[in-house]
């Protein structure tokens, strides 16, 4: 379509000059008065749309007088105001759409919370205000119902000063580890693997770590990935490697332990590992196999904080084969609630070491 704009006293006198330039195919796409500085061009600012064939094609001439053209004229302004009130009528259809979807979610919420109140006061009935309040500020912050509840019923028997909210706090603190560190002790350098499903940002932030703890504090680094199922998969990491003037190599998954033999002075090692699916349970497996004959291999399993709770509690079942000692979580800057990735730390027993936000690399 092809849209032109016509300035005139009234909506009726730009359809006039519409019909005369643009023919009986011309429509109204929108009709406003004009701003002030475009006032000495008409009170009126209407935009017409016409298929290109008729555009480019010229106006036929039409008489001025009542008969001839004159009446298909004035037929065809009338049919041209015809679709301009339709089209105030859809927009005005749509626009109370708009306000009756937004009132339905609004109520969808309300009763959704509602719900949510109503399956509290069964699940725990014995719950006092102050309680409750703790268990409603826990769930609006991640945490599941079910989990909050559990750590409410084992500090009930411990007596300590404050608010229930508090010392559920407390007591979350206490059950929390942390780990900021790569490498395992007791060994020379340090071997680093990053595993974890698909997207979840694992080149990336081994991309960060070799920056900050590698090139930004002058230790050597390596990174070997096993990406190479996937074609071009590595290539990104590859090009951040040269950028970051850190060694690289793509390996089959079988060379890697020839591949660490093959850099025994590098003070840092990365492994970058394929995202794995359900599906790919049997291929998951024979990593998982390589890496527990290396015994140096530190293994931090990688997730979003964005996943939901219920798909972290699957992913840290699903990687138990590699043995991860520690938790690493990115895309902290999608979500707001991060109760969730302090649930999932604290119930599968593994301590937090590291938090990605946003794809920028330092």
């Amino acid at each position: 379509m092809v849209l032109k704009t016509y300035f005139a006293s009234s909506v009726e006198a730009a359809m006039v000059q519409a019909l005369e330039d643009l023919g009986p195919e011309a429509m109204i796409v929108n009709s406003r008065r004009t701003s002030p500085e475009n006032k000495s061009s008409g009170e009126y600012e209407v935009v017409f749309a016409v298929p290109p064939e008729s555009a480019a094609a010229p106006a036929r001439p039409v008489d001025l007088d009542t008969g001839g053209e004159g009446n298909s004229r004035v037929q065809t302004a009338s049919v041209l105001l015809e679709r301009g009130a339709a089209q105030c009528d859809e927009s005005a259809r749509r626009l109370n759409l708009e306000r009756l979807n937004l009132k339905v979610e609004s109520l969808t919420r309300q009763m959704e919370s509602l719900g949510r109140v109503l399956r509290r006061g069964v699940q725990a009935p014995g719950l006092d205000k102050d309680a409750a309040e703790a268990l409603e500020a826990a769930v609006e912050a991640g945490f599941t119902e079910e989990f909050v509840l559990a750590s409410l019923d084992s500090i009930e028997s411990v007596r300590e000063a404050g608010s229930m909210r508090y010392r559920l706090l407390q007591h979350w603190s206490r059950c929390l580890k942390t780990a900021s560190a790569l490498g395992k002790t007791g060994y020379g350098r340090k071997v680093v693997a990053l595993v974890g499903p698909s997207g979840v940002g694992k080149s990336s932030m081994i991309a960060k770590l070799a920056a900050h703890y590698g090139v930004a504090s002058r230790r050597s680094c390596q990174i070997l990935s096993l990406d190479s199922e996937r074609i071009g998969a590595a290539e990104p990491l590859r090009m951040v490697a040269g950028v970051l003037g850190v060694g690289f190599q793509l390996i089959e998954n079988w060379m890697l332990g020839e591949a660490l033999d093959q850099h025994p002075k590098k003070d840092l090692v990365f492994v970058d590992t394929p995202g794995f699916s359900r599906d790919d349970a049997s291929f998951a497996g024979q990593i998982a196999d390589i890496f527990t004959r290396r015994s140096e291999i530190d293994v931090h399993l990688t997730l979003a904080a964005s996943m939901k709770a219920r798909d972290l509690d699957q992913a840290v079942q699903m990687f138990e084969a590699f043995r991860p000692s520690h938790l690493l979580f990115t895309r902290l800057d999608e979500t707001v609630q991060l109760g969730s990735i302090l649930e999932c730390s604290i119930k599968c027993g593994r301590g937090l070491s590291f938090a990605g936000t946003g794809p920028g690399i330092p």
